[in-house]
C-alpha cells in the first residue's frame, strides 16, 4: 500500500490513473458469459433499503409512495435488475431505469415494473451481445423501452460527449412522464 499524496492534485492524477488501469483491465478480459451477471449483495441490500425507507417517509414531501421508481446506472442497474428477481411489495420500484448496465436476462417478480434501458454498443464493459433482458420483460407482458446508442462507451451519464447518447436523459424524461 502507498501512502496518500499530499497535494490534492497529486492524488486526482493517480486516482484517475488507477481508475483507467482498472477499467482498462476489464475491458481487455473476455466478456462474461450471457446470462453472468455481477452480483455485490451489500449494493442489493442497500438498495432495497432505500426502496422501503423512500416509501416510508414518501408522505413527508408530499410524494406518492406508489409512484416512486428506480433508475440506476451500471453497479447500480445491476443492483436494480437484482431487487426486482428478489422485492417484497413495498421494495419493488413502480418503474425500473437501467443505464449502462448491459443487457442479461432476468427473472422479474410481479408486479413486474415498466422498464427504460439504455446502453452504448461500443460499452466495453457490457458489449452487445444479446438483447435478454428485453425478452424477460416482454415473457413478463410488462412493457420495456430501448434505447442503443452507437457511441457513449461506459459511463456516459450526463457529460456531454458529442453523440447520440448525450439525449438518453431526454428520451428517459418522455418515458416518465408517460408512466
Amino acid at each position: 500500500m502507498r501512502p496518500t499524496p499530499p497535494a490534492d492534485a497529486d492524488f486526482a492524477a493517480e486516482i484517475n490513473q488507477e481508475i483507467r488501469e482498472r477499467f482498462a483491465s476489464v475491458a481487455a478480459s473476455p466478456a462474461r458469459p450471457a446470462g453472468q451477471r455481477l452480483d455485490y449483495a451489500p449494493a442489493v441490500d442497500d438498495t432495497r433499503q432505500a426502496m422501503r425507507w423512500l416509501r416510508a417517509h414518501a408522505g413527508d414531501w408530499g410524494v406518492d409512495p406508489a409512484q416512486i421508481g428506480l433508475l440506476g446506472f451500471s453497479a447500480g442497474a445491476h443492483s436494480g435488475q437484482v431487487l426486482v428477481e428478489t422485492a417484497t411489495p413495498e421494495e419493488m420500484p413502480a418503474n425500473l431505469a437501467l443505464v449502462y448496465g448491459g443487457l442479461q436476462a432476468a427473472r422479474p417478480l410481479a408486479p413486474v415494473p415498466p422498464l427504460f434501458l439504455a446502453q452504448a454498443a461500443d460499452d466495453p464493459l457490457f458489449p452487445l451481445q444479446h438483447f435478454d433482458l428485453v425478452q424477460s420483460w416482454r415473457q413478463a407482458r410488462q412493457r420495456v423501452e430501448l434505447h442503443v446508442y452507437e457511441r457513449g462507451s461506459h459511463g456516459f451519464g450526463l457529460i456531454p460527449r458529442g453523440s447520440t447518447s448525450d439525449t438518453w436523459i431526454d428520451a428517459y424524461l418522455a418515458w416518465l412522464a408517460k408512466q
